[in-house]
């Protein structure tokens, strides 16, 4: 099992119906303070690999942004605290599973 299917999410891909691309899409069936991890699918790959810096560097005792500042998600309010990251205030999960969630969001291909 992947780590995004422990978190319950299912990625998916949908035709967007103006110009026919294939575009990425995460679905959660259970909603739970989990959910909060829909954010994901407003990132990017360079958003997204951005994302994954910081986490290493937290990871790693390096200097990192506790506060996440992404344009694509700039309403969302997501901060580091090792070994931890906190999505608005109500998911905490462990920077090691949002950093493999988010790898999995990029070798996702439509």
């Amino acid at each position: 099992m992947k780590k995004h299917e422990e978190f319950g999410l299912r990625f998916s891909q949908y035709k967007n119906p103006i110009n026919g691309n294939l575009k990425k899409d995460i679905i959660k069936y259970t909603v739970n303070q989990h959910s909060e991890l829909l954010i994901i699918k407003r990132l990017d790959d360079k958003d997204a690999k951005a994302l994954i810096r910081n986490i290493d560097n937290a990871l790693q005792g390096k200097h990192f942004d506790e506060t996440i500042c992404i344009q694509s998600i700039e309403d969302e309010d997501i901060e580091i605290h090792p070994p931890n990251i906190i999505i608005n205030n109500i998911c905490t999960l462990p920077l090691t599973d949002m950093k493999t969630i988010l790898e999995e969001w990029i070798a996702f291909k439509p």
